[in-house]
């Protein structure tokens, strides 16, 4: 039985087993995300790129400046 909010004991390790690769992926996936690279995802979701756009410039923002400005500050922290 998992609990789904108690990442750390049900997920990362569960019956007491840390699993790498399940935390590695996280880690990436959480990287590609904050980065808007949804391009860079197909390696994992296949398809999903052709689903999901990523994030979209406010209307004020044509020249997607502030999107850019946005994406810099997501500095997703190493999880592994």
């Amino acid at each position: 039985m998992f609990a789904w909010w108690d990442l750390f004991t049900s997920e990362s390790f569960p019956g007491g087993i840390y699993l790498q690769w399940l935390i590695a992926r996280w880690n990436r996936i959480g990287c590609i995300v904050d980065q808007n690279a949804i391009w860079m995802m197909s390696q994992y979701f296949g398809s999903i790129p052709y689903v999901v756009r990523g994030i979209a410039p406010v209307d004020d923002d044509p020249d997607s400046v502030m999107l850019a400005a946005a994406i810099a500050q997501h500095n997703n922290i190493d999880v592994e």
